[in-house]
């Protein structure tokens, strides 16, 4: 969910998977999941969103 400086929710993204740590920019959100061994870092535009 994304949210206003006043805390109201303006959106809602629904990712394919989990994602256990996150960040984003003006066009991205970065996903960060694991797999087993494995750290994948995965890049989802905002504007397929």
């Amino acid at each position: 969910m994304c949210y206003d400086w006043n805390g109201k929710e303006i959106k809602t993204y629904t990712l394919p998977f989990s994602i256990n740590r996150f960040c984003a920019d003006n066009n991205y959100i970065y996903g960060v999941t694991y797999e087993e061994d494995n750290t994948l870092v995965y890049r989802f535009a905002l504007s397929e969103l």
